[in-house]
């Protein structure tokens, strides 16, 4: 039988654990190892392999002892931001398609670095996404269709520990002409994601600078969750003298399921966390400015845009967990830190268009005025209409 979970405000993973083991929790009634994980239970009815000698362990602890348990914090966080947004652009014609059909690939790589804060250690990741798919001419103004992206994502803690994703997934997508110069873009995804996290952790009772006992792990998990995504957005052309300029707003929703998974190991540190899940529900008010320079091989189009994105369900988690090695899967809980509510990407790009009607487009951009995040990336595609 569960027992009831408690309940912590603001907490980390390693602070929530910490508070389970250590002898000086305040939870901890009689001052014992693992005093307030056991309640009124013992340790060699309830708990087995490296847990139960963990909370067994004979040791004299001197008065003004202290205890820590070290480690990021390294729940389900790794994406910071919906990557919707992303996935649309590479779907999108990036110009007027004349053909009935074309067919597109691009390829995006993108850095991002988090700072430490309260809820989350520091980590340096590296994205790389490959798109293919086709477009549909239904009419001049209407196309539809698909693609196919294949995902990786690698990542380290500063403070020990590292994380992969590797995915694979569709989007279908429609874009409608609204007028002579308005349209609506509607995209519709899923993914499938392949994980593997490797959480360093240590439980530490000292005192002063004497060690008086240590536990040392490298808990891995190992498991799959899905992506769903939908997307719309609602812009309009302008000519401005030599400018063109198309303001934009979109709504872009994300969830991701992170399920229920167990970290393996048998050091005691090893964690069980349940039916997880995260969302995302994007604004976004935007505007791009484009000209065109006409050259004997063809057509070049720089751009440069500006997307102001609010964030209204990017926030914070409060994840059930319980330790692999006790067979009551006794829960308490820890905190993942909100996203930022509203931050810039400012991109710059440019289309070439070639006289055999091919398209070269790439892009740079940059997020601007997130907290304690930095996120760069750059894209490079092609089209051929057919």
């Amino acid at each position: 039988m569960l027992a009831s979970i408690e309940v912590h405000s603001d907490i980390s993973l390693p602070d929530a654990i910490n508070q389970q083991l250590s002898p000086f929790s305040p939870n901890n009634f009689d001052g014992s190892l693992c005093g307030a994980l056991l309640g009124a239970d013992k340790a060699n009815d309830v708990l087995t392999g490296g847990l139960n000698l963990l909370c067994t362990e004979q040791i004299a602890i001197p008065q003004g002892s202290t205890a820590s348990t070290q480690g990021p914090n390294t729940g389900n966080i790794n994406n910071k931001t919906s990557s919707v947004r992303l996935t649309s652009q590479a779907a999108h014609s990036s110009q007027q398609l004349t053909n009935r059909w074309s067919i597109f690939s691009s390829f995006e790589h993108t850095s991002s670095k988090q700072a430490v804060s309260t809820l989350l250690d520091s980590y340096t990741a590296n994205q790389q996404r490959f798109n293919i798919g086709f477009n549909y001419l239904l009419s001049d103004s209407t196309n539809m269709g698909f693609l196919i992206n294949r995902r990786t994502n690698e990542g380290d803690y500063d403070i020990g520990g590292d994380f992969a994703d590797d995915s694979i997934g569709a989007v279908g997508f429609i874009e409608l002409g609204l007028g002579n110069e308005g349209f609506l873009q509607l995209s519709a995804g899923r993914d499938a994601v392949n994980t593997e996290r490797n959480r360093s952790a240590e439980f530490i009772i000292s005192s002063g600078k004497d060690l008086i006992t240590s536990t040392k792990s490298q808990p891995k998990s190992d498991f799959s969750y899905s992506q769903t995504q939908l997307s719309a957005q609602l812009g309009s052309s302008w000519i401005l003298g030599a400018t063109q300029l198309t303001p934009s707003l979109a709504i872009n929703w994300q969830l991701n399921n992170f399920g229920t998974h167990t970290e393996a190991g048998d050091s005691g540190l090893e964690i069980t966390t349940y039916d997880d899940t995260q969302k995302f529900l994007q604004g976004i008010a935007g505007v791009r400015a484009s000209w065109v320079a006409n050259f004997n091989w063809g057509i070049f189009a720089p751009q440069l845009e500006a997307n102001f994105i609010r964030e209204f369900e990017n926030k914070g988690r409060e994840i059930e967990v319980s330790f692999t090695g006790d067979t009551r899967s006794k829960r308490f809980s820890y905190n993942t830190p909100a996203g930022d509510s509203s931050y810039l990407a400012l991109s710059a790009g440019g289309v070439f268009i070639l006289k055999n009607g091919w398209q070269l487009f790439t892009n740079l951009e940059s997020y601007s005025a997130y907290d304690d995040y930095n996120q760069t990336g750059a894209s490079v595609g092609i089209r051929a209409e057919l």
